[in-house]
């Protein structure tokens, strides 16, 4: 998933700016139209915190895609994604408090990256076209306490993609 589709070039100025931004606010929001770079970039400021020392470990960069009619939507389908990579299959034993906990634990302990991709399919642009639909106000409230978690401290760091400026997520960190 890290790999690059092409050569990553030119993008010197808004690589340093997320780089700022990812280490003093901790989530950054990239949104853009379709096409416009945005996933190139995130899985470049990954390989350069890869290769820079600045996640502790490679299995601490996490990618999870919102894709439209996969099993990823929610809170629960993040934390899975984060805890199978990261813990394995002893992470799929604990139950839903557990599991929550020990990620809260590791996004505080640890220096990770995770990136959350095509996050406008959570709920601005829902795909019509599958039967996954948006999260409801519960599901989007679960994500934004997730994701206002990571902004308030700890050592993670996250990037989330989107086509849309995501307007309802408001980042109290």
């Amino acid at each position: 998933m890290w790999a690059a589709r092409d050569e990553f070039v030119g993008r010197d100025g808004l690589f340093y700016t997320l780089e700022v931004a990812a280490r003093l606010q901790r989530v950054v929001l990239l949104h853009g139209p379709g096409g416009s770079g945005k996933t190139e970039l995130a899985k470049a400021f990954g390989r350069w915190l890869r290769d820079t020392g600045g996640v502790d470990d490679p299995r601490l960069m996490v990618w999870h895609s919102f894709e439209p009619g996969a099993a990823s939507f929610g809170l629960d389908g993040l934390l899975s994604s984060i805890g199978l990579q990261v813990f394995g299959v002893e992470f799929a034993q604990l139950d839903d408090t557990q599991r929550r906990q020990v990620v809260h634990d590791l996004m505080v302990e640890r220096r990770a990256l995770v990136v959350l991709d095509n996050f406008e399919s959570v709920y601005s642009m829902p795909d019509s076209a599958t039967v996954t639909a948006a999260l409801d106000d519960a599901g989007r409230a679960e994500l934004l306490g997730f994701v206002n978690r990571l902004a308030a401290g700890g050592r993670a760091m996250a990037v989330l993609t989107s086509r849309s400026p995501e307007l309802w997520l408001v980042l109290q960190g």
